[in-house]
């Protein structure tokens, strides 16, 4: 998939292939490999208004769906590397099984996360979780793939 032109708003530093051996060493995880694809092209990004990207959620909460705000990965802010102790248990409170990569439109307080460990999901599922109602999870998509292949710009319904 090519993530190059009109996917992102502000893209970070694209990842060479040493730099992504680096994240997972420091991270302790293989990522899935069109993960590392999205990284080697763009670093991840910021979402904006144009883009208007959504992870459609009928199958969680009726007309439900959640706008992407950024996807984590090879920048100084925004580091893919630093979401364990931001994201995790002792930082936003997710579980530590989880490597979230995305937050939505509204923040951390929704995200999206690898399954690295949590018993309930397959392993590198990904899993949406609602950090502001205690940690409500629930299992979107069974790989990164299938879950970037499901993004919409239909913004009919609102998050």
């Amino acid at each position: 998939m090519d993530y190059t032109t009109g996917f992102f708003y502000k893209t970070f530093t694209p990842c060479s292939e040493r730099r992504l051996t680096e994240i997972e060493d420091s991270l302790g995880v293989n990522l899935p490999e069109s993960y590392r694809e999205l990284l080697q092209q763009t670093g991840g990004g910021y979402f904006g208004e144009s883009q208007k990207w959504r992870v459609p959620m009928g199958f969680y909460k009726n007309d439900y769906s959640v706008g992407l705000g950024q996807i984590l990965g090879n920048d100084s802010i925004d580091s893919l590397e630093d979401s364990p102790d931001l994201m995790g248990e002792d930082g936003w409170g997710a579980p530590n099984e989880l490597l979230i990569f995305a937050f939505s439109i509204n923040g951390p307080g929704e995200s999206f996360g690898i399954n690295y460990g949590l018993e309930q999901f397959s392993q590198l599922s990904i899993i949406y979780v609602d950090i502001e109602a205690d940690n409500e999870m629930v299992k979107v998509a069974d790989s990164f793939e299938e879950f970037m292949g499901m993004l919409t710009t239909d913004d009919e319904s609102e998050s």
